[in-house]
């Protein structure tokens, strides 16, 4: 699959590093396995469910062989399905496995086996949907969005009959519910190809199992090939659109039980076609190319067990035969580990669905069957180069495990024999691996060594990253997004879930906005002469709600604002200098707002109309006096022997004149005494209008409106 780095803040991916170690995780010593988690016993684990939906150190799923794989955006990593092919029972049951917590959650799905597929509407998502009961090699695949996608196996069709089944599912994680997208809900369906090449809303492949080989391209599209269909053996190759929900019959044959088409190896030819074949390994490069190896098919000439490598062009629609042999049954060549050559090759084996990219671009296959019997070995492949390596395991077959210490590394440790396995990719670069023949339920994790391996292909760094111009809004803001990759890239596919636009392919998308609240993650996909890389950020939008609108309470000629983190009240939509509190006594009759904040500087107002028509003077004035007043600006304050209320003796005040928005014009303190005060005050310099005279202390405010006319 396509290099993907899952991150959890906006830090700067390096695919590879020059000659360094890459893409190595910090725990686990390079080169060793880890058994990490669950039974490694042949049909040891009846499975612990737990409850739906809780995660718990005491879960585990039941041994199961050829269930199908998924991760998601955050890491984790899923399996669906499965069967015990010991009693011969089939799962319906979803199951993620949190790397960080070595927990397992049962998800999805029932908790019994061998159960009929409940497949609502077509289209329709629903909490009740579920896949029936499948293994056997079902396909499946995780979009960019972070959906996952399930076609066919061999399970339970919606009245409980067994066969192949050739239904498309998809599961959203958010909202954890399936959704039966297309294709027949009963089993062995015989397929409608159409036009080679001509996507048709009618096309649907044919039923099929063992195909666990699929792709998803740098276009969100997903591929898959061949199997043991309903019509027998197939080679047929096709695409699927997720935005039209439309199959296309790419390449290969609409019958079954075909020999390849090998031509020259190393050679791209239009009429190069691999043989028909079920329960391969696959890879996708970075440059969309897809590849597989080996299964269980036809050769050039014969039925049996395949050893050869095959790369199919998207651009040109051409297979090319890369590597391996033509003929069945070859026995693998190893020679010594870490030591690459055109001439080594994995050999004949089938079921060997565990498989892994890394973010340099190797290939790793591990294990399979072969014709000497099952198999535990690991192998690497250069797609420049052409070249194999034995990287770990053992030349023989039908070797046990050897687990160790649980949650401990070593150079003892290994698997064991494995096929039909299920495999993941860390973001530190940690390959993983789950059951299997001989129908485990035990986790392992390895540590690639690239000091074994070599830097081949890390000759130069890729590096692929963005930025926002704010990843904390408010609702119904907007926010811009700029490319900071130096992989000098051609084209951009971004992906805004919960934004508008939703997508977009412009280099740096202005004006994206997020109309709720909540975390959104961001993708950017980028291609180039590199080939292609992503780089997905998990939650890093952060959009704040809106705090609710504000109440205001009036008593008297004082607005009282309800709780908020900062307030700023207006007169008129006209901000009134430091009124930042949440109280505002009012100067005269208008439209008053307060714009409130929240912790997140988010802002909500309220306005309300205040009437003093009918009020020349706020508050009690009786024992002031000014004169004149009107006046040109050079005025009287006299305190007249009753005084206002509460001035029972000498106390100093402040006096103050402030315009109509509260702006201070002149201040002094007094001391003021009953029938003993008078001051004059000169404003010759202030323009005509209304003004307001304040007096406060301890125990006074008052205000008289004092006019200035020219």
């Amino acid at each position: 699959m396509i290099a993907v780095k899952r991150i959890s803040a906006p830090f700067i991916f390096l695919s590879c590093v020059l000659g360094l170690v890459c893409c190595v995780s910090s725990f686990g010593q390079q080169g060793e396995w880890t058994w990490m988690k669950g039974v490694p016993s042949a049909f040891a684990s009846a499975g612990v469910w737990g409850t739906k939906g809780v995660s718990d150190p005491a879960n585990e799923p039941p041994s199961v062989y050829e269930a199908c794989e998924f991760s998601d955006k955050q890491g984790n990593l899923w399996i669906f399905g499965g069967v015990n092919n010991s009693t011969i029972i089939y799962y319906t049951t979803l199951w993620k496995y949190e790397i960080g917590t070595n927990e397992w959650t049962w998800v999805s799905g029932t908790n019994t086996s061998n159960q009929a597929g409940v497949y609502g509407t077509q289209g329709v998502p629903s909490p009740s949907n579920y896949p029936g009961s499948r293994g056997w090699g079902e396909v499946s695949w995780t979009d960019s969005a972070g959906n996952f996608w399930l076609f066919g196996g061999y399970g339970y069709d919606k009245n409980g009959a067994l066969g192949t089944l050739a239904d498309l599912w998809r599961y959203n994680v958010a909202t954890n519910e399936w959704t039966w997208m297309k294709g027949p809900a009963i089993m062995n369906y015989n397929g409608s190809y159409g036009a080679i090449g001509v996507p048709n809303i009618n096309n649907l492949p044919p039923s099929r199992q063992e195909c666990a080989c699929s792709w998803v391209d740098s276009h969100n599209n997903l591929w898959m090939f061949g199997g043991w269909s309903s019509i027998g053996n197939v080679n047929d190759l096709w695409k699927y659109d997720i935005a039209t929900n439309t199959w296309t019959w790419m390449k290969g044959n609409n019958t079954a039980n075909h020999y390849g088409i090998y031509g020259t190896k190393g050679v791209e030819a239009p009429l190069n076609n691999p043989g028909s074949r079920a329960a391969y390994g696959r890879w996708i490069d970075k440059d969309d190319n897809l590849w597989l190896y080996g299964g269980n098919g036809y050769s050039k000439n014969a039925n049996g067990f395949l050893g050869d490598l095959w790369r199919y062009n998207m651009t040109s629609g051409n297979w090319t035969w890369m590597s391996g042999r033509d003929s069945i049954f070859q026995p693998p060549v190893y020679e010594s580990k870490c030591n690459w050559s055109v001439d080594r090759f994995p050999g004949n084996k089938y079921e060997n669905r565990a498989c892994w990219v890394d973010d340099c671009g190797y290939f790793f296959l591990f294990g399979g069957t072969s014709y000497n019997g099952h198999e535990g070995d690991l192998w690497l492949y250069n797609n420049q180069s052409n070249e194999w390596t034995w990287v770990s395991g053992d030349t023989t077959t039908n070797t046990g495990p050897v687990s160790g210490t649980q949650g401990v590394s070593s150079p003892l440790n290994k698997p064991g024999l494995r096929t039909g396995a299920n495999s993941w990719i860390d973001s530190s670069g940690n390959l993983w691996l789950f059951g299997g023949y001989v129908c485990s339920s035990d986790m392992w994790r390895f540590v690639p060594d690239y000091n074994c391996i070599g830097n081949v292909l890390c000759t130069q760094s890729s590096v692929i990253n963005f930025s926002a111009a704010d990843t904390q809004l408010c609702q119904k803001f907007c926010t811009d997004f700029f490319d900071q990759s130096t992989n000098n890239p051609t084209t951009w596919l971004w992906d805004f879930p919960g934004g508008t636009p939703a997508s977009s392919t412009v280099q740096n998308p202005t004006n994206v906005c997020y109309n709720n609240p909540g975390t959104y993650d961001v993708t950017l996909i980028t291609t180039g002469s590199f080939g292609s890389d992503t780089l997905f950020l998990p939650g890093y939008i952060t959009v704040f709600a809106t705090p609710a609108i504000p109440t205001i309470t009036q008593n008297g000629n004082v607005l009282t604002c309800s709780n908020a983190a900062s307030y700023q009240w207006q007169f008129n939509s006209v901000d009134i200098p430091g009124a930042t509190n949440q109280s505002y006594t009012v100067v005269q009759q208008g439209f008053y707002t307060v714009v409130i904040s929240d912790e997140n500087g988010c802002v909500s107002s309220a306005t309300i109309y205040v009437d003093f028509t009918a009020v020349e003077n706020i508050a009690d004035d009786s024992g002031i006096e000014i004169y004149p007043n009107p006046s040109n600006g050079s005025f009287i304050v006299k305190c007249l022997p009753a005084g206002p209320a509460g001035l029972d003796g000498p106390v100093v005040c402040e006096i103050d004149v402030v315009n109509a928005l509260g702006q201070e014009i002149f201040s002094a303190k007094e001391r003021i005494s009953p029938g003993d005060f008078k001051k004059e005050i000169s404003l010759q310099n202030i323009s005509a209008g209304v003004y307001f005279l304040q007096i406060k202390s301890a125990n006074i405010f008052l205000k008289k409106k004092i006019i200035i006319s020219k």
